[in-house]
């Protein structure tokens, strides 16, 4: 929530918080809004900082708005006639598909100078599916395609297979079911895995 403004702040110029609460807002929504967009957000934080609140107690109201707007809640993409999508509709799609979460500063750097041609979106897959989000993402998609998530919610009765709770099978079937279980063991990447298997697992 907070990046070029420190929590404990108590005066800050009012183009500098605008800025903040623009650069928050366009992160959280997933697109680029505009100063006009969040004019009276700002306006609402300044009039609160009185020299003896902290940037952090001002801000709070509109930073639980931001986070309770349908904007940040839901994936939503404006209506268009167009038949080609904006970069940064480009970067979120691909950011959703490959971490399950927002794009990143990096991805939407890229999206706002018009940089996620075919070669850039190569890149970016192998970064993101390299990085812990990706292995989370993969790793949470594989346990619930599988229904590992579902394991151990009707253990066997400990008297007519005792087996399962003595040799702790819960545990070995959900590292033996996964395939990303263990995304770095032997030392193979993430990439490396998907051009291998052409994505046919």
């Amino acid at each position: 929530m907070f990046a070029d403004i420190k929590p404990d702040e108590k005066q800050i110029e009012p183009a500098r918080l605008q800025t903040e609460l623009q650069g928050l807002a366009s992160r959280l929504f997933r697109r680029d809004v505009t100063g006009d967009e969040i004019a009276p957000d700002a306006s609402a934080v300044q009039k609160r900082l009185d020299g003896k609140t902290r940037y952090a107690d001002a801000a709070r109201p509109v930073f639980k708005a931001l986070l309770c707007s349908s904007e940040f809640l839901f994936l939503t993409e404006s209506e268009s006639d167009a038949k080609t999508i904006t970069p940064m509709q480009l970067a979120t799609r691909l950011s959703y598909l490959l971490t399950a979460g927002p794009p990143d500063d990096t991805m939407r750097s890229l999206a706002n100078k018009g940089g996620l041609d075919a070669k850039a979106i190569i890149t970016e897959t192998d970064r993101l599916l390299d990085s812990p989000r990706g292995d989370r993402f993969l790793r949470l998609f594989t346990e619930q395609w599988l229904g590992l998530n579902k394991l151990g919610t009707m253990p066997p009765s400990k008297e007519t297979f005792p087996a399962y709770h003595i040799e702790r099978l819960e545990p070995a079937m959900r590292e033996e079911t996964s395939p990303f279980g263990s995304a770095s063991n032997g030392g193979a990447c993430l990439s490396s895995r998907h051009r291998s298997s052409k994505w046919d697992w």
